[in-house]
């Protein structure tokens, strides 16, 4: 089960729409599936909230709302509310463009939650429940658990864009929400000189950050378990070597470079065997425990031109995401070898997605994501790895014919 938090759907959804309208073909590609109009699909879940020893409590008369994301619109297609066992059905039909998806959501003390897309006609447990937490503005410390930079080579006018993804974890068993609207929930250092830092993918929504006096100020609820925001922004050739302060430190610091010959410079970064996509190279580098107040630098050189920037920022998500992957998989071994408390499962991380990404850039981050999944399955039978193989080769087909179209267009 994977959940999304939102604090204010109205204001968010068209960004969320439009990411799950990118998630949508991808989806469709890992599992073969071409969407017939008018089947006949079902979503059967549950809505439960954490009770005393983490025992799952149901929600009844919980009010759960079945939604339709695609190219053609977006919006509502139907509502039930719980039973006493905090049960919902839905029985609906597929309908107009064929790579609409469809989910569920419902709103707890004034937080939306929502299902990932659902990917079989028929959806039921862990795929189809919903957890929902109470709300706490104190007494909860977001966690780091990991940071990673990557750092294109520069364009022609000397700016490199630098791509940053922010684990951030929840330990708690509450939604983390802000005190106010005028205080973050979480802030991060932004470099002095950064060139319009944005959002750029990830799991938290453009109009839950900020960026102001050098500072990334986020003000998204965070769940119980891993959120990442991402962002972007581009450093004139003058600002490096670029320092980049780790005030928290982090449970985990991988870093990126394009350029051959920019080197980072921090106590316990080691270098890891570098990473291709899309025919440009990247130097890669992992520190563990970095200590608070530790600070990364980056020393480059020579100025070359790196063509389109905006991959950089597809690297960053899609690396987050397998070692994201990884993390997730280590939590679940830890807690099945612990005795297994009953009550519901970890919240996993939100698969992220890359919002204003080239069809090529979505899938090559796609494929990442699977490979990832697999890796975290451990040893598979000959069967799983065959049908990983051919998932496999089916995206990078896609991808070939993406950037086919890519080099076609005008």
């Amino acid at each position: 089960m994977r959940t999304v938090v939102l604090t204010n759907p109205r204001r968010w959804w068209p960004t969320f729409a439009a990411a799950l309208v990118l998630l949508a073909a991808p989806a469709a590609a890992q599992t073969g599936e071409v969407v017939p109009l008018g089947q006949v699909r079902t979503a059967n879940g549950h809505v439960q909230r954490p009770g005393a020893a983490n025992a799952a409590l149901p929600l009844a008369h919980q009010v759960v709302v079945l939604h339709r994301v695609g190219q053609d619109h977006a919006g509502p297609i139907d509502s039930v509310r719980t039973d006493a066992a905090g049960a919902y059905h839905f029985t609906y039909k597929t309908s107009g463009a064929p790579d609409a998806v469809y989910f569920a959501s419902t709103r707890f003390a004034g937080i939306a939650y929502f299902t990932a897309p659902f990917q079989t006609p028929h959806v039921s447990g862990a795929d189809a429940d919903i957890v929902v937490f109470d709300t706490a503005s104190t007494g909860i410390t977001l966690r780091l658990a990991g940071r990673h930079v990557v750092v294109g080579a520069p364009g022609a006018d000397g700016v490199r864009t630098v791509a940053e993804v922010f684990d951030l974890g929840n330990d708690s068993n509450k939604t983390l929400i802000t005190r106010d609207s005028l205080t973050p929930l979480w802030t991060a250092p932004l470099p002095a000189g950064a060139i319009s830092p944005a959002v750029d993918g990830g799991d938290v929504a453009p109009g839950a950050v900020s960026f102001d006096d050098n500072e990334i100020r986020m003000f998204a609820p965070v769940s119980p378990g891993v959120r990442q925001l991402a962002v972007s922004y581009g450093m004139p050739a003058d600002a490096f070597p670029l320092r980049l302060a780790l005030p928290t430190g982090a449970a985990a610091l991988e870093v990126l470079l394009e350029e051959p010959t920019a080197t980072p410079v921090l106590d316990g970064l080691a270098q890891q065997a570098s990473v291709t996509a899309q025919g440009r190279a990247f130097k890669r580098y992992l520190a563990q425990n970095v200590p608070a107040g530790s600070v990364l630098r980056i020393d480059v050189s020579a100025v070359s031109d790196s063509g389109r920037t905006r991959f950089v920022a597809g690297v960053a998500l899609a690396m987050a995401a397998l070692m994201l992957a990884a993390l997730v998989f280590a939590l679940r071994r830890r807690g099945r070898r612990a005795g297994g408390r009953s009550g519901p499962a970890p919240v996993a991380a939100v698969a992220p997605v890359l919002i204003g990404a080239t069809r090529a850039e979505q899938l090559r981050f796609e494929l990442a994501r699977l490979d990832a999944a697999f890796a975290g399955e451990g040893l598979a039978d000959e069967a799983r790895t065959a049908r990983h193989r051919a998932d496999r080769a089916a995206l990078e087909t896609r991808i070939a014919d993406a950037l086919a179209e890519e080099r076609r267009a005008p």
